[in-house]
């Protein structure tokens, strides 16, 4: 049987968070939030997981920091990463799409399309491990 698809949020909009994690965990994954940026790193790269979501909104640090942090790790180079972003802040995606995330998926959103991106990090990612 297949492992549990692993997922870490990191944002400090609870609400937002807490729907996520009942979606997710819903569709079978196993999911991980933290509200901080320094927290949610330390957390990719000792947990290892299949993809991380960062808020556009995160407690202690901007969120463009928070993937430039995890894209330029050697324990989190690999994890895919996508980015929740607010549709008014243009200049924001543009920077996390140069800095290399995978994704950035534009508030508000479909959750089942959020699903498929994710998960199509996740493929793109281990077909490229696998190369």
């Amino acid at each position: 049987m297949k492992s549990a698809r692993r997922l870490l949020m990191i944002a400090s909009d609870v609400d937002t968070a807490a729907i996520l994690q009942l979606y997710f965990e819903n569709a079978g994954y196993t999911v991980k939030k933290m509200p901080g940026g320094d927290k949610g790193i330390l957390e990719a790269r000792a947990w290892q997981p299949d993809a991380v979501l960062v808020s556009n909104r995160v407690a202690d640090q901007p969120a463009e920091q928070v993937c430039y942090n995890l894209l330029n790790h050697p324990l989190t180079y690999r994890i895919p990463v996508l980015l929740l972003s607010s549709v008014a802040d243009r200049r924001a995606r543009l920077k996390a799409l140069e800095l290399g995330v995978d994704d950035v998926i534009t508030q508000p959103f479909d959750v089942e399309e959020l699903q498929l991106r994710i998960e199509a990090a996740i493929r793109l990612a281990s077909h490229q491990l696998a190369a």
